[in-house]
């Protein structure tokens, strides 16, 4: 393909030292440092690689094209985003002061924005669905009810839609497959008023053949 060089390389066999070399040649074939773009897996491997073009640049007499390699786009996809922002937040029509919220920031404002969804009645159906069907957090070597399970799983939905850009607004493609998933995995003939009336008919004979000190316990197959 025109303009993309492909590099194998296996772990520890020098790609940060041979795109250091790529980067420092280019720069030195007559390209102005400031206009890279270069995205890695980390911040630190980023540095590393602006930090060592520099020193090269720098051995060969190139200081102007080694202070404007500072200007350079090059970090994590989400930092080069982010440095993208601050420099035309105009454009966008955004405010250019951003900052990262903190994980414990993420998750008040989260709580905040469903906090009325679903609702107590709603929450209480729903917790007493997943203790009958055991759906239970392990931790520490033990395993207990979580009620809170569900936010951390719709974190990750919203989590995995941002990255695979998935309207969740707007595309019900999604609803509708988790839907008939779910219809596929609890099939039956039964609505689920009908089963309720069923367990709670099963409750009153088992009240009258128990009298007053009886443990029902519900099960549902």
């Amino acid at each position: 393909m025109k303009n993309i060089k492909f590099i194998n390389a296996g772990a520890g066999s020098g790609k940060t030292y041979r795109l250091t070399e790529i980067l420092a040649q280019w720069i030195e074939d007559g390209n102005q440092a400031n206009e890279v773009l270069l995205t890695t897996f980390t911040k630190k491997a980023a540095a590393e690689i602006r930090e060592r073009a520099q020193a090269k640049l720098l051995d060969n007499k190139k200081f102007i094209q080694a202070n404007k390699l500072q200007e350079a786009f090059m970090g994590t996809v989400h930092s080069v985003g982010y440095q993208f922002i601050k420099k035309y937040w105009y454009l966008l029509g955004i405010s250019p002061e951003l900052t990262e919220i903190s994980e414990n920031e993420r998750d008040f404002f989260f709580s905040q924005s469903i906090a009325n969804v679903p609702s107590n009645n709603e929450l209480f159906q729903f917790n007493d669905i997943c203790y009958q069907f055991n759906f239970q957090k392990f931790e520490d070597d033990f395993s207990k009810f979580n009620s809170n399970q569900w936010k951390d799983d719709v974190i990750n939905i919203i989590n995995e839609a941002l990255s695979n850009n998935i309207d969740l607004i707007n595309d019900d493609s999604s609803l509708d497959n988790s839907l008939n998933k779910w219809r596929k995995t609890f099939n039956g003939n039964e609505e689920v008023i009908d089963i309720l009336t069923r367990i709670e008919e099963i409750e009153n004979v088992l009240k009258q053949l128990k009298g007053q000190d009886y443990i029902v316990k519900r099960v549902l197959t």
